[in-house]
């Protein structure tokens, strides 16, 4: 026989072959393998079970699946080659290494050695192939089960079963991270939003504004950064709000009040349309003011020196260069000073009233800074609250469980207790007789409310004798007895009027979170 023929021949007999044994080595790693990943599966699961880990559980079913691809692709890709399912074929059908040698005598690559009989090898390879065509692939390499594994295997599978099934205690403390971590992240957005209102502040001053602008951003990292520890982040907002609280000061509402009337009264002297948004406007009315100042009634210039005195009476605590300037431009007003001291004690006024609205712009960031700290403290709290309190009440109720089983007949816990609890009557209570009546908004007709209130006679009130020998006059408007009163007005109308007030001076003022709730709750009671 041809030797390229027999090897060609040999070949197609043992690929059959060669696929049975790879199936049967794959199922064998198979089995020696799994037993080692479901233990380990299970050891990612127990893990779980004692450390608050976050998808513990993917962990697991990810290390299984890797396994499981590795030993695919081991499988697939594992190299058998002929001259090996020839030796291991004939080593466990005891073929005294017949298919083996054939192989190796009709590779013609292999050259037989000089004096070697070579009808020999051709009877040779005939053998072979005779008993290469009587082989059954599965009967001859049956998959062989070995039990020792399959039990690691079933018992580490059973483990893992378990270990899912039964309801883990460190979920709620993971899932309270993750609620924690979410909220720290929507709030450090809420603090970033105010970051760049507070860069777009041109009153603020540059070293003032660059101060907040660290502690907002550095206060936003370090929530975004958090991984869902509550403790750690009501710390930081709570170091956060006592640096701020060290640069409030605690007459900025008065003065920030002063300088609001004196806005009011600017514009009523000033006729005009609107009042001064801020003490810059105010300060830029004032200027005008001082400057037609001889231009004034001498009615006009003792309402303007009264307003001047009133606010540097309020602010003479917080801010003295301002009270300083409003007293000395009330003097001015009131002593009818020329135009050229009337213009240098309202520049003055005014540079002084440009400080203040830098200043009270700083209270004002600050008290909004302070505010949305309180804000995303309250929210991390509550993100962190109802897990937390699951968890207490779980305590609680394996706490009274033990107490319960202690304190039975038997248990021997018996009681600390120094005496027995009264006992408990069942029953309820009857409802009042005469109940108090719900308020209702519907019943108010009219309030007081002297904003806007103009209408009465003109009364002149006399003054004290100036230098001069004359008395000073000021007119105003009282109510005509059984005329209707202009400071009562429908509830309905002023209402949101007021109700805008409040939120004005709770966005420019810092309130504690608990007291807006109250405002809000307040209003929201009086609402029309």
């Amino acid at each position: 026989m041809n030797t390229a023929n027999a090897y060609h021949r040999l070949l197609a007999f043992l690929r059959p072959l060669g696929r049975q044994l790879r199936l049967r080595w794959g199922i064998e790693s198979l089995m020696r393998g799994a037993w080692p990943s479901l233990a380990a599966a299970a050891v990612v699961l127990l893990a779980g079970r004692l450390w608050p880990v976050d998808g513990y559980r993917v962990a697991a079913g990810g290390l299984l699946l890797v396994c499981l691809i590795g030993w695919a692709i081991y499988s697939a890709a594992r190299p058998i080659r002929p001259f090996t399912i020839a030796r291991r074929v004939d080593r466990e059908l005891g073929l005294r290494d017949r298919l083996a040698t054939a192989l190796l005598l009709s590779n013609p690559q292999y050259r037989l050695p000089p004096g070697f009989d070579r009808a020999l090898a051709a009877l040779q390879m005939d053998d072979a192939l005779e008993a290469a065509r009587s082989i059954d692939s599965r009967r001859a390499l049956p998959i062989r089960f070995d039990r020792a594994p399959l039990v690691r295997a079933g018992l580490a599978l059973f483990a893992g079963i378990a270990l899912l099934a039964l309801p883990n205690p460190m979920d709620a403390i993971v899932a309270e991270r993750v609620q924690v971590a979410q909220a720290a992240k929507t709030e450090a957005e809420k603090l970033a939003e105010l970051a760049e209102e507070v860069e777009t502040n041109q009153t603020l001053k540059p070293e003032e504004k660059a101060e907040l602008l660290a502690q907002l951003r550095r206060l936003t990292e370090q929530l975004k950064s958090n991984p869902g520890d509550a403790k750690k982040a009501l710390a930081d907002l709570a170091e956060f709000q006592e640096q701020l609280r060290a640069q409030l000061n605690p007459a900025a509402p008065t003065e920030a009040a002063a300088l609001d009337a004196l806005a009011q009264q600017l514009a009523q002297l000033a006729q005009a349309q609107e009042a001064p948004e801020d003490a810059a406007e105010a300060a830029q009315l004032l200027e005008q003011l001082a400057a037609e100042l001889d231009q004034l009634s001498p009615e006009q210039r003792e309402a303007l020196a009264g307003a001047l005195e009133r606010a540097a009476s309020q602010t003479a605590g917080s801010n003295s260069e301002l009270a300083s300037a409003l007293s000395a431009l009330a003097q001015a007003a009131r002593s009818s000073a020329t135009g050229q001291q009337a213009r240098q004690a309202g520049a003055q006024a005014g540079e002084a009233l440009r400080e203040a609205a830098k200043r009270e712009a700083l209270q004002q960031a600050l008290a909004r800074a302070l505010n949305q700290g309180e804000a995303s403290q309250r929210a991390l709290a509550q993100a962190s609250a109802s897990d937390g309190q699951a968890q207490a009440q779980g305590q609680g109720q394996g706490q009274g469980q033990g107490q319960g089983q202690g304190n039975q007949a038997g248990g021997g816990g018996g009681t600390t207790a120094d005496a027995l609890p009264p006992g408990v009557r069942t029953g309820s209570a009857n409802p009042p007789t005469d109940p108090n009546k719900p308020f209702g908004t519907g019943e108010l007709d009219t309030v007081y409310a002297p904003i806007g209130a103009g209408e009465g006679r003109e009364e002149l009130v006399e003054g004290q004798p100036g230098q001069d020998g004359q008395t000073t006059t000021n007119e105003g408007q009282a109510p005509q007895p059984g005329s209707s009163n202009p400071a009562l007005v429908p509830y309905s109308q002023v209402y949101q009027q007021y109700l805008q007030i409040a939120g004005q001076a709770m966005e420019r003022a810092y309130i504690p979170v608990g007291l807006q709730d109250y405002v809000k709750e307040y209003f929201s009671q009086l609402e029309p």
